[in-house]
């Protein structure tokens, strides 16, 4: 399961483990920013429908201290998306000397933030990308380039066109279907004219994938025509009648 939830600094406090949406701080012990990430997180994303989302908390000014001198349980109660990626947050705050909740609100901005799968390592031209090969970025929405690969499920299987960086995302173009048939290649051409067939040597003159046109030479009479990669090292040549 891939983590998908960024922060925008490090937090030292150490938080009580609790259910996502809820903390408990020890008597003394501030809220900070992983607190507030762990109350609002995972509903802020749903609401903004983001993978993750990068909270910054504007008000009240954090670290936010405990004042109550006892243990305090703090659950989240809702979340209002504002226009502009702002949002408001109503936090209930329970102590043992309360009978009733006490209510804190938060404000600030959240950006969404969408995981595009980047290669782990550097891969080579001719690379074949396997699942493996792919880890996850976190990157904010509007910094999303139209080109890059979103879906790992567009990659696995994929040949590399150009060479890729780790951890940098995918273009499209630097991608394609593995090549079944490469420049220079002994290639059977399929010469197909209505009933008749017949099978041909040849030297490939390019690279083509599944379904691709290819020159190729004829190895006897060393005409040139353009055939469809049919195949590994295969490929027809069709004749209308």
């Amino acid at each position: 399961m891939r983590r998908l939830f960024a922060a925008c600094f490090v937090a030292l406090t150490m938080i009580s483990p609790l259910r996502a949406g809820e903390v408990v701080l020890a008597a003394g012990q501030p809220l900070d920013q992983l607190g507030v990430e762990r109350l609002l997180a995972e509903r802020l994303a749903a609401a903004m429908a983001a993978d993750a989302v990068r909270i910054a908390v504007q008000r009240p000014i954090l670290p936010l201290g405990n004042p109550y001198g006892s243990e305090a349980r703090l659950r989240l109660e809702g979340v209002n998306v504002l226009p502009r990626d702002r949002f408001t947050a109503r936090i209930a705050i329970v102590t043992p000397a309360s009978n009733l909740p006490l209510t804190l609100v938060l404000e600030g901005e959240a950006t969404p933030l969408r995981a595009i799968p980047v290669p782990r390592m550097p891969l080579g031209v001719g690379s074949t990308i396997a699942d493996a090969d792919l880890d996850w970025l976190l990157q904010p929405e509007s910094r999303l380039r139209s080109e890059w690969v979103r879906d790992a499920g567009d990659l696995v299987g994929q040949e590399v066109r150009r060479a890729l960086l780790a951890g940098r995302p995918i273009a499209a173009h630097a991608i394609g279907q593995p090549y079944l048939v490469r420049r220079g290649d002994n290639v059977t051409l399929v010469y197909r004219r209505g009933a008749l067939t017949l099978e041909l040597a040849a030297a490939a003159q390019g690279d083509g994938a599944l379904g691709d046109q290819v020159m190729v030479r004829n190895s006897q009479t060393g005409a040139v025509v353009e055939a469809r990669v049919l195949a590994p090292r295969t490929l027809l040549l069709e004749i209308d009648r």
